[in-house]
């Protein structure tokens, strides 16, 4: 987890996946929290954060 000297937090999860699959990013919004997913070879990652998709 990154937290911005405001408070602003942004969290990166990571956990192992027995399927060897690659995908694009995957963007999600919910209640005002931008989830980010993509998987990698043998993992998934998710971002967190209160952040919009243009940066």
């Amino acid at each position: 987890m990154y937290e911005t000297l405001g408070g602003a937090r942004l969290t990166l999860y990571a956990v192992p996946t027995d399927s060897p699959v690659q995908t694009s990013f995957r963007f999600h919004d919910d209640e005002g929290l931008m989830v980010v997913t993509w998987r990698e070879v043998l993992w998934r990652y998710a971002l967190v954060g209160a952040l919009d998709r243009a940066g």
